[in-house]
């Protein structure tokens, strides 16, 4: 049976007075925190818009400065989310060049160059960043150390697909500890979707769809709108493996709708539509399936 993908698991006018001498100016630094902000809301669009504007500021007035470097990973770390990856690996292999040659620190750019090779399925590329990215981290005396159990989340997930059941094990457990140690609900929700992950390579459906539905009940108070999209897909998912297809596709669509409602995110409500496709597919509806399928060729164009 061809394997259902699952997602389990990630946008201006610069208002400045015209002086840009300062690198760490007060308009620098606001505009990476509003990037930020727009990242942790998911208006990636947004962030996007904030990251180019200030890639090509540098390029003019810090050519060959750490204010590229940071602004190039932020812009590939926004195409990440869009999932332009091509474009995420050009912008963080130039921050990486850049870091270089000055002598700075790369794991931050390291830990985003996991993420895209993660998703693009190249889980040895991914896991060799991830490692580099704790390297370097653990060198780095001022590292925060968030910075830190996020690579271990991402690391964790990576060995999941790996197979490598009892190292990533440890690693979520050390993620969950430290988000109810700071009570940070982040990585506390972020353990708890690497645990379902576990659970579904481990056939402990009825235990992952607990999860699942935590998670959607955090996410949907909190307005994470991607994440909650994507846990209804893995909760039709769910549905899907233990063969009850008239629920797995209730969950897809639902995915599906709730993408279009919020954001519009045409590369996760393709996804989203071939699931229902390929599950109409494996339940004997040829006409639903081939109507899907047509619906998910034309989101691609």
């Amino acid at each position: 049976m061809k394997k259902l993908l699952l997602i389990i698991s990630a946008f201006y006018m610069l208002g400045c007075d015209g002086s840009y001498k300062d690198a760490n100016s007060v308009s620098w630094i606001d505009r990476s925190s509003e990037f930020q902000s727009f990242i942790n809301d998911e208006e990636y669009q947004k962030a996007f818009q904030i990251a180019g504007e200030q890639v090509k500021i540098a390029e003019d007035v810090f050519p060959n400065s750490r204010r590229l470097a940071d602004w190039c990973n932020n812009l590939g770390l926004a195409y990440y989310h869009l999932h332009q990856y091509e474009e995420a690996i050009k912008l963080l292999e130039k921050s990486y060049m850049l870091n270089t040659r000055l002598g700075l620190s790369n794991a931050t750019t390291y830990r985003n160059l996991a993420l895209v090779y993660s998703n693009l399925k190249d889980l040895v590329s991914a896991e060799a960043y991830i490692r580099r990215a704790l390297e370097g981290y653990a060198r780095d005396s001022v590292t925060d150390s968030t910075s830190i159990f996020h690579s271990k989340t991402i690391l964790a997930l990576i060995q999941i697909e790996q197979g490598d059941i009892g190292n990533s094990v440890k690693l979520v457990n050390e993620v969950l500890a430290y988000g109810n140690r700071h009570e940070d609900s982040t990585f506390i929700t972020d353990a708890i979707s690497a645990q379902v992950t576990l659970y579904i390579y481990k056939g402990q459906y009825d235990v992952a769809l607990e999860g699942l539905n935590k998670l959607l009940k955090y996410y949907k108070r909190e307005q994470h709108h991607e994440k909650f999209s994507k846990a209804l897909n893995s909760v039709g998912s769910l549905y899907y493996m233990n063969r009850n297809f008239s629920k797995a596709i209730e969950y897809f669509d639902s995915a599906a709708s709730y993408n279009y409602n919020m954001f519009g995110d045409s590369a996760m409500i393709g996804l989203y539509v071939k699931n229902i496709s390929h599950t109409y597919k494996v339940s004997g509806d040829s006409v639903m399936a081939k109507k899907y399928s047509d619906m998910y060729n034309s989101i691609k164009k």
